[in-house]
């Protein structure tokens, strides 16, 4: 799935292997967090989900994410992150 955050374009990965990506689960429940732990857990989950960008860096990379603007890029890509992940979630409610 390809969006656009911060007007640059994101590729979130079509499939996510379970055994790969079982800490996930666990991870989205720290990422609420507004503390360091928080910040660890939503970049751990972005290195999961998506595939490439138009960002500096590499996605795959967590150092990659220190340096994005805090308000106009870090905080949306986060939010589309959850997005994606309460999208993924309602495919398996159907």
């Amino acid at each position: 799935m390809e969006i656009t955050v911060a007007g640059k374009r994101v590729v979130f990965r079509d499939r996510t292997p379970a055994r790969q990506n079982w800490p996930m689960l666990a991870l989205s429940q720290l990422a609420v967090r507004d503390d360091e732990q928080g910040y660890e857990a939503l970049v751990k989950l972005a290195t999961m989900l998506i595939e490439e960008w138009e960002f500096p860096g590499d996605p795959k990379d967590p150092t990659s994410y220190a340096e994005l603007d805090l308000f106009g890029e870090f905080l949306p890509l986060t939010r589309a992150i959850s997005e994606e992940l309460a999208r993924r979630s309602e495919m398996v409610k159907n």
